[in-house]
């Protein structure tokens, strides 16, 4: 039998344990990886997000990333845009910077979105290497144990939905590598401090939903991310020390003909003012199938037409960046 996820709030937490990055895989028992499956299965088709504790990322690579990326974001506006992503973007090299504002979230098309962010697909992409020498680095020490962490809860997803161990990890091999072609990014975003006064139609991040598989999202101690739970009420997703906090995207929901859910989420401004007046960074690593994999309901239904990751992503970026 399982032994049942703690609760923090509306949302779970389960102990990764002998899965964690820096343990061996197969050392874990079967009981563990059922364990696992059983709480990870539990959160995602309830309120959609877990908290993950014992994850195993050390907090040293979480830092060293996040202080190079906050570095770059630092520099003046006119050395920023040199990377922006509409200058550096192509099938070669994928990463660059999102000016705030130039991404909306927000469906109602009333807010103006106050975030920066730096957005990672491939390794050897241009990145601000002269500006910032220890970000490439960070990013590739930080990214191979994201993706260590990653197939390991698609491969306990697999097992708690009751398919092939292999059934996810095997069709999200390319996640940050050039071959073969996948829309994995990692992107920290920065939240600068809010103007005075605050303006009535501006916001952290709108309301929605994650667009592949699962996320990992790593938040600093300023707080403000808040979920949708199952009553429809908005719950805070409060920073809690040594996890990383995981949730379904679209693309699994589909999947799974809505056994997973792609539950809303969305970040507010903080009441109080000193956190007004600070910076916010979140690091995301969001993951999807690759590119040719074409998702369709696991249960054969007709619930969600069939589409492949790449003309799924590309829709919703069509969607969301305002040019």
């Amino acid at each position: 039998m399982a032994v049942p996820s703690s609760l923090d709030g509306n949302i779970p937490v389960v102990n990764m344990g002998s899965l964690g990055v820096g343990k061996e895989e197969e050392g874990a028992s079967e009981a563990e990886w059922h364990r696992v499956a059983q709480g990870l299965y539990d959160a995602l088709s309830g309120v959609g997000f877990v908290y993950l504790s014992h994850h195993g990322i050390p907090e040293a690579q979480i830092n060293n990333y996040t202080n190079a990326t906050a570095a770059f974001f630092s520099l003046d506006q006119q050395t920023k845009d040199k990377y922006s992503l509409s200058e550096c973007n192509n099938d070669d090299n994928q990463n660059g910077y999102i000016v705030a504002d130039r991404e909306r979230l927000d469906k109602t098309g009333r807010f103006s979105e106050l975030r920066e962010s730096y957005y990672m697909r491939n390794l050897e992409g241009v990145l601000p290497d002269s500006e910032v020498p220890q970000i490439r680095p960070s990013l590739k020490a930080f990214v191979a144990s994201c993706r260590i962490l990653t197939n390991r809860v698609l491969r306990a997803l697999a097992l708690g939905l009751g398919l092939q161990e292999d059934f996810f990890t095997s069709t999200h091999r390319g996640m940050c590598l050039e071959s073969p072609r996948n829309g994995t990014v990692l992107r920290i975003n920065h939240y600068p401090p809010l103007p005075v006064p605050i303006p009535d139609n501006v916001t952290r991040c709108g309301a929605h939903t994650d667009y592949g598989s699962i996320t990992l999202l790593f938040q600093d101690s300023m707080g403000g991310l808040q979920v949708r739970n199952v009553d429809g009420m908005w719950v805070d997703a409060e920073p809690k020390a040594g996890t990383v906090l995981v949730n379904a995207g679209d693309l699994l929901q589909m999947w799974t003909a809505n056994r997973i859910v792609a539950t809303e989420h969305r970040v507010v401004i903080p009441k109080e003012e000193s956190r007004q007046r600070a910076s916010r960074y979140s690091v995301a690593f969001f993951v999807s199938p690759d590119d040719e994999v074409l998702v369709r309901p696991i249960d054969g239904s007709t619930s969600h037409p069939p589409v492949t990751a790449r003309q799924h992503l590309l829709d919703m970026y069509a969607k969301t960046y305002q040019y």
